[in-house]
């Protein structure tokens, strides 16, 4: 009789291990979780910052384009200055979708406004001399959705 009280006291003693361990690992991932999450939140939230400060530069741009000319950037007209400023939103909704920020539906409905930004002759030549200074997979992106529908259209235009 001695003998089974000892171990069942083992095996609740180790059960209350085994328990414990587990509620411990359990709170270890959902700290890791909140503490992955918190960081993205702090990240995206000083993009936004960093992002909103970007797009007044350029409202004032838009408005004003000598300053433009104040930071070393080139000579822009509000058209171009403006344009610049959609190339730059259309990057950005491209990371965004890319980060799984944006889902297809909602891509595709940039992909839609970009299709009829590129149809337009002033920002499509803006974008090609711009090309440059974007990111090369958004480049490739557009290039790939966009620009190949619209230099497939210039083909069949000029045939006809």
């Amino acid at each position: 009789m001695k003998m089974s009280v000892e171990l069942i006291i083992g095996i609740v003693n180790s059960f209350a291990v085994l328990v414990t361990l587990t509620v411990l690992i359990w709170q270890t991932a959902i700290q890791t979780r909140q503490t992955r999450e918190l960081r993205r939140s702090i990240e995206l939230s000083s993009v936004d910052n960093m992002t909103d400060k970007l797009f007044r530069i350029y409202e004032l741009m838009v408005q004003q384009p000598s300053l433009a000319e104040a930071v070393g950037t080139r000579k822009y007209t509000s058209q171009k200055a403006f344009i610049t400023l959609v190339g730059d939103l259309y990057e950005m909704a491209f990371k965004q979708y890319k980060r799984g920020q944006l889902d297809k539906r909602d891509w595709s409905s940039w992909l839609s406004a970009m299709n009829d930004s590129f149809n337009n002759n002033l920002f499509y030549e803006h974008f090609l001399e711009m090309k440059d200074t974007y990111n090369p997979d958004f480049v490739n992106e557009i290039t790939n959705k966009i620009l190949i529908n619209i230099e497939i259209k210039e083909q069949r235009n000029e045939k006809t």
